[in-house]
């Protein structure tokens, strides 16, 4: 008979996921606002390009890729 209060494996897996959903979305929130306020301020003190799209796609796609990773674990877990 197992105990009460120990966690199954199913749930730590589910836990763990869902601590690093959180984590990206929260590491995703702060790269986006780091790299707007770098692109608001190259283009106001520099002029050199009106914005930095190719790096906010850089970080996009980085994004995007990791969040596929994540939720195919996910989908391996539930």
């Amino acid at each position: 008979m197992s105990s009460g209060n120990s966690l199954s494996s199913g749930t730590v897996k589910r836990l763990i996921v869902l601590a690093n959903i959180i984590y990206l979305s929260f590491y995703s929130l702060l790269l986006i606002v780091f790299f707007w306020i770098t692109s608001e301020i190259l283009n106001r003190f520099l002029k050199i390009l009106p914005r930095i799209y190719l790096v906010e796609v850089i970080y996009y796609w980085f994004i995007l890729s990791r969040s596929k990773l994540i939720f195919d674990a996910a989908g391996d877990f539930v």
